[in-house]
């Protein structure tokens, strides 16, 4: 049996160092939750908490500010870990074969995996983020960590993830203790797996991405308020490398695909992934027909670190891989390339801006002809209650050219086929033209066929 202590000890403590702050233990009774402080430096003393007389238990992941006696967000001042509560037993599903699917579909292995008496409480450990206060820091932290929680419960969903369970002050029941519940009975709460990964909180958000996209934005929100502020000085955010490295691990995930997940080398495939993205490897390495095991990989990473680290700028630049060593390496043919996104020869490189420049030149033309067929639409429906000259002066055209309309039909289907055709391929388009894009041309109002008009006018 895994003790509490171990799992706190490796939940409280990086390289040596205790969480700052204090956590809250609680316990469940008639009238609410009862709570007190426990410092993170006594953790070594939690087991005497943990028996099998110790019913509805609970604790706090992470640690709060110990000046304020109130288990509050405002009051956190060290996120620990992202957690993930599944009550898959409500749903009807075993915790056997919830387990089961849960390890299959996870990007990353779990730091921790507890099984509560009533489903999972899955962990990925992080390295400390102290959350400032007074800062305008701090709600960018805590909205980055509560909307990747956010994330990871939609990853769970269908198999019972507890969406009230994702606020970075949330209790979980605390693990070697007694859950008690009038209709599931009586459970041990018990720690299945404890492993020694500890993770980023970027590398989390990476991974599960809404929650990154949404601190990014916030990020370039603050960036821009503070250059007013400070008379328009230009301060440039760093632009993080992200997407690039993450579609040619696509890449790789897509040939693999390709090739029926059987390969020459796997080593090949895992250490470019390493090299763009090292968390992704655990993803690509379940695409193998035959994956490689886990603690190889682990091997690989460390090994990439332990290079990296050494700061050598002629290793650096003999670890650094262009397309054609990647596609020599792979043997990546010239068909295979045609389904890659980036991992491509200079040849299909050229094919593929040839063939765009092509598209550019061509939709001017269709948007032209798309044009006078909704025009045409236009003049023939609504030519009972619009004169000539007021059909003309709306659509800034020739009295002739009405009457030219009124005795021509349009092929409907084909218009609309070429309309879609014009908007995919174009960015200009505004919002309004975005939310009446999808309508047929046929159920399109006055209003909304003059602003289509008008807009592929700009087009052509």
């Amino acid at each position: 049996m895994i003790k509490t202590s171990d799992f706190f000890k490796k939940l409280y403590i990086r390289n040596g160092k205790f969480a700052k702050g204090i956590i809250y233990l609680g316990e469940k009774q008639d009238k609410g939750m009862i709570t007190k402080p426990f410092p993170v430096a006594k953790i070594s003393e939690i087991d005497k908490f943990c028996n099998d007389f110790a019913i509805n238990k609970y604790y706090t992941p992470n640690s709060y500010t110990i000046d304020k006696k109130d288990r509050t967000k405002e009051n956190v001042l060290s996120l620990n870990s992202f957690f993930i509560d599944i009550d898959c037993v409500k749903k009807g599903l075993s915790i056997d074969y919830v387990l089961e699917k849960v390890k299959k579909r996870t990007k990353i292995p779990f730091s921790a995996i507890i099984a509560s008496g009533n489903g999972l409480h899955l962990y990925y450990f992080i390295d400390f983020v102290y959350i400032p206060k007074k800062s305008q820091n701090t709600s960018t932290i805590t909205n980055l960590y509560e909307s990747t929680m956010n994330d990871l419960v939609k990853v769970f969903a269908d198999l019972g993830a507890d969406d009230g369970a994702k606020s970075s002050n949330n209790y979980l029941r605390l693990p070697n203790t007694i859950n008690v519940k009038e209709k599931i009975g009586v459970n041990k709460v018990k720690i299945l797996e404890l492993n020694d990964y500890v993770y980023t909180l970027k590398d989390i958000a990476i991974l599960y991405k809404n929650g990154y996209a949404d601190y990014l934005n916030n990020a370039e929100k603050q960036i821009k308020a503070k250059e007013r502020k400070e008379q328009n000085k230009k301060k440039t955010p760093k632009k993080l490398k992200t997407t690039l490295s993450l579609d040619r691990v696509a890449d790789l995930i897509k040939l693999i695909d390709l090739r029926n997940g059987i390969v020459e080398t796997r080593n090949d495939f895992l250490r470019l992934c390493i090299f763009f993205n090292k968390f992704k490897a655990y993803e690509l390495n379940s695409h193998f027909q035959n994956p490689e095991d886990l603690k190889a990989i682990d091997a690989m990473i460390k090994y990439y670190d332990r290079q990296k680290a050494k700061n050598d700028s002629a290793l650096n630049k003999k670890m650094y891989w262009t397309n054609q060593q990647i596609i020599k390496t792979l043997n990546i043919t010239a068909e295979e390339q045609k389904q890659l996104k980036t991992i491509i020869s200079a040849e299909e490189s050229k094919l593929r801006d040839k063939l765009r420049k092509r598209k550019n030149r061509e939709i001017p033309k269709v948007a032209l002809k798309v044009k006078k067929d909704l025009s045409n639409l236009y003049v023939n429906k609504f030519k009972n209650s619009l004169k000539n000259r007021e059909l003309a002066t709306d659509l800034n055209i020739s009295e002739r050219t009405i009457q030219y309309y009124k005795n021509k039909t349009i092929n409907i289907f084909e218009t609309n086929k070429d309309l879609k055709y014009v908007l995919a391929n174009n960015k200009k388009q505004s919002k309004v033209v975005n939310k009446i894009a999808h309508k047929d041309i046929s159920d399109m109002t006055k209003v909304e066929l003059k602003k289509v008009i008008k807009f592929l006018d700009k087009v052509a």
